[in-house]
């Protein structure tokens, strides 16, 4: 599904690919220890993507905005107020079926719709910025300023 993203792929957050688009490969055991700890599923098109592709960075030349589609130990912070999250203020406008996974910078945060009439489709705030993960992954890739 994400074939067009593997030329980005490399084994370790040490390595560095020279191109726009990062990605690091995950763990079938970091996405499991992260839903064990979360005590929630991660929705099936993020799952997918991180066993294809894994999490990082989008448009790394970019120095306005972070771009990172977050690691799953990094979503279980979120969600558990550990660490940078333990006083995020964001996380309270977060609802039952909003699933974050995308940090834009340190304060904002894009979320997945996992319930409800906007089921599966991506939100930056109130505003729908994407009809499915999938595409909101592909208009990243192409260009991450699209929102």
């Amino acid at each position: 599904m994400f074939e067009y993203l593997k030329q980005y792929v490399v084994n370790s957050p040490k390595e560095k690919n020279g191109l726009k688009n990062i990605f690091y490969k995950v763990s079938p055991e970091e996405i499991e220890k992260a839903e064990n700890e979360m005590g929630k599923k991660f929705p099936s098109a993020l799952k997918c993507f991180y066993q294809e592709i894994g999490y990082g960075f989008f448009d790394t030349e970019t120095k306005d905005w972070l771009n990172l589609l977050m690691p799953p130990s990094q979503i279980a912070d979120y969600y558990l107020a550990r660490g940078n999250y333990e006083y995020s203020e964001d996380r309270e406008f977060v609802k039952d079926e909003d699933f974050v996974f995308f940090e834009r910078d340190c304060s904002a945060h894009i979320k997945l719709k996992t319930s409800g009439e906007n089921e599966g489709k991506v939100f930056f705030g109130r505003k729908m910025i994407a009809d499915s993960f999938e595409l909101f992954v592909q208009k990243m890739a192409e260009c991450s300023s699209f929102f």
